[in-house]
């Protein structure tokens, strides 16, 4: 007699979801965000849609732009951040809400290796990041809160692409991410699920 699925399996709730698939913007409407400074984004979306100055390039002075993969991780643990890795598309920016957390790093010179391999142009993270040195040699554009020696858990829960909050506004997976040295901000994607 076959046995009865756990509710686990059959109705994975919030902190356990994973979304392979996201809607992302055409790459010619990418490329013409990348003419515009971002307090002129900023203007033109309201000035809604900008992310807290906390949130700083902790790394060089690259800028990027690209559709958001969102992880939502529990504070101080980048379970999810690492399963992103198998999820992303190059180009694509990892967005991370970890809570504005001061506990520990969510990413290190481990992951931004792995995500510059996979094409990821870069990392906006509400939270803290460790081993500095190492991203600059890979040089992997990092925005976060700060820095830390601390290291991530790595035990979860946590989403991928669903709506996050990072650096106080809300960022649907597929959203444009426009991030400069001047200021950061995010177009709505209409087209983001």
């Amino acid at each position: 007699m076959l046995s009865k699925p756990k509710s686990a399996e059959l109705h994975p709730g919030p902190g356990f979801r994973i979304r392979k698939n996201i809607t992302r913007p055409p790459a010619e409407l990418i490329e013409k965000f990348k003419q515009f400074e971002t307090p002129d984004v900023s203007d033109m979306m309201n000035r809604l849609y900008t992310m807290s100055l906390e949130i700083q390039n902790r790394v060089n002075d690259q800028m990027i732009c690209g559709p958001a993969v969102t992880v939502k991780c529990f504070p101080g643990d980048n379970l999810m951040v690492h399963k992103s890795l198998d999820i992303v598309k190059p180009g694509d920016i990892i967005v991370v809400d970890a809570g504005g957390s001061h506990m520990n790093g969510i990413i290190g010179d481990l992951i931004s290796t792995k995500a510059k391999h996979r094409g990821v142009k870069g990392f906006v993270i509400d939270g803290l990041v460790r081993d500095i040195a190492g991203i600059k040699e890979v040089g992997m554009p990092v925005f976060a809160k700060g820095i830390t020696p601390i290291g991530p858990l790595h035990r979860g829960p946590g989403e991928i692409n669903f709506p996050i909050s990072c650096g106080g506004i809300v960022v649907n997976p597929g959203d444009i991410i426009i991030l400069k040295i001047c200021g950061i901000a995010h177009n709505k994607n209409s087209n983001s699920s």
